[in-house]
């Protein structure tokens, strides 16, 4: 996956996403949610814009994913840039 042609966070969690189910098909949100430190309900409400990510959600669920350093800060950058950060 080409990470750094994204520049919507949700729309690459969401392929990532797809990409892993991919060859594990038992994945499921509930599951990255856990690993990642989240509750499913704030996942499932960030992931459809009703919530924000902190960037610190944001680097824990690009760490899920195995992202290289580089993409996870280019993740967090782009995150930054689209001005939804926690203060």
């Amino acid at each position: 996956m080409k990470v750094f042609e994204y520049n919507d966070h949700r729309i690459l969690i969401r392929e990532l996403f797809q990409e892993q189910k991919r060859g594990q098909p038992d994945l499921t949100y509930s599951r990255i949610a856990d690993a990642s430190g989240l509750t499913s309900s704030f996942l499932s409400q960030a992931m459809s814009a009703d919530l924000e990510f902190s960037n610190d959600q944001i680097y824990a669920l690009g760490t899920f994913f195995k992202l290289s350093s580089e993409e996870l800060d280019y993740l967090v950058a782009e995150f930054l840039h689209e001005g939804r950060v926690d203060h």
